[in-house]
């Protein structure tokens, strides 16, 4: 039979790299909460209050590879942006050379939109050199 599980494990939780194994890696390396904006959304689409009312503990929200965010998710943060004017969102990643995101319904250029421009409270930084896997 072998040993008992331990009931407070969650399948997968530090096995399998889903989306919880991104959540706990996130965590352990801040020591502060995260969450896949996969997983955000999921909630928002069923308790948006609630969201909004977890959102109003946190100073910032981080996303990287924004190139692959697709429409539903900036509207989202735009939302939470409108409810809590106070929040920094900090959204990283590279629009112009980077996939685009999979099973989009906008076709636009979202590094142009006035939606990227709110969340990010008009600040852009555009790196030029690539220090990359040590390219030079």
């Amino acid at each position: 039979m072998g040993r008992p599980r331990d009931p407070s494990h969650r399948w997968g939780a530090r096995c399998s790299p889903g989306r919880d194994n991104l959540e706990n890696r996130a965590s352990d390396r801040t020591n502060k909460s995260a969450n896949t904006i996969d997983s955000l959304y999921r909630r928002w689409r069923h308790k948006q209050e609630f969201v909004i009312t977890s959102c109003k503990q946190v100073e910032y929200i981080l996303v990287d590879e924004i190139s692959m965010m697709r429409e539903k998710f900036y509207a989202m943060l735009c939302h939470i942006k409108r409810a809590i004017p106070g929040i920094k969102m900090i959204l990283i990643g590279d629009i112009e050379t980077q996939f685009l995101p999979v099973k989009d319904t906008w076709e636009g250029n979202y590094e142009t939109t006035a939606a990227l421009y709110d969340l990010c409270d008009g600040y852009k930084i555009k790196l030029t050199k690539c220090r990359w896997a040590g390219v030079v």
